[in-house]
């Protein structure tokens, strides 16, 4: 009994009390309005998610890239994720299905494409290295916008 009474007030002083009360609330909501409250929370806090991403991208190209200047990498990333904002809201329209999820697939092998040009041209190396580079970049990059999507959907979910 005293260990329940002190992992309730551990989960209080961490707010992971507040967070178990939001999920509870979110699940006793249809599977309908369950979607409709993540996607609309996600296209909402994109933009912001996105511009904090820069950042984060062009410190991951000073990790891969160590003889640039940050600054440069900054210029790199802000470049290529303005391309990425001129071309996602295609992937946004409600294609119907299979069209929807071949429009998204063509859009981020073309997003991949594009930055595997950009690095070659920017920064030089061999085909290799470069391919290399790339897959470490999309890995941390995916994880680093699955970390947001989850603090999105913690904040959808919130209301």
């Amino acid at each position: 009994n005293t260990l329940a009474v002190r992992e309730s007030s551990i989960a209080a002083a961490t707010g992971i009390a507040v967070i178990d009360q939001q999920v509870a609330q979110f699940m006793s909501w249809t599977l309908d309005e369950r979607s409709h409250v993540l996607r609309d929370g996600m296209i909402r806090r994109a933009p912001q998610a996105l511009l904090l991403l820069i950042p984060l991208f062009a410190g991951l190209l000073k990790l891969l890239y160590r003889q640039r200047l940050y600054g440069e990498h900054l210029l790199f990333a802000l470049h290529f994720h303005t391309l990425a904002f001129l071309l996602l809201p295609i992937g946004l329209v409600p294609w119907p299905q299979p069209l929807h999820d071949l429009v998204n697939n063509a859009l981020s092998l073309l997003l991949a494409g594009v930055l595997l040009l950009m690095l070659r041209r920017v920064y030089g190396g061999g085909i290799a290295i470069t391919l290399a580079r790339l897959a470490v970049i999309l890995v941390a990059y995916a994880l680093a916008i699955a970390a947001f999507a989850l603090v999105g959907v913690l904040l959808a979910v919130a209301g």
